[in-house]
């Protein structure tokens, strides 16, 4: 994945990845594909460090997509929703 882009187009020049803060990430990706892969990633990494991801606490947010198809995090499957709370903020 390192040739291919992932995240979303910030601006001509730069392009907007990953949100994280302490225990707190958000994976941004534009296509269902690069969330997938991004997940496994983090669940690899996380597992490094003797850390695990919590599947109840994670959420899939969909803003025009092409691909329903489900995010899977140690087999489970991940729950779609309209919005959700990053950092307490209920602005979101």
């Amino acid at each position: 994945m390192k040739d291919e882009e992932t995240g979303l187009t910030w601006n001509f020049t730069s392009r907007l990845e990953d949100l994280d803060f302490a225990d707190d990430v958000a994976l941004i990706s534009s296509t269902q594909r690069q969330c997938q892969l991004k997940a496994n990633r983090l669940v690899t990494n996380a597992a490094r460090s003797d850390l695990g991801v919590s599947v109840d606490k994670c959420k899939v947010m969909r803003t025009n997509a092409r691909n329903n198809g489900a995010i899977t995090v140690n087999g489970q499957v991940l729950e779609d929703v309209e919005k959700f709370i990053y950092l307490g903020d209920h602005s979101m």
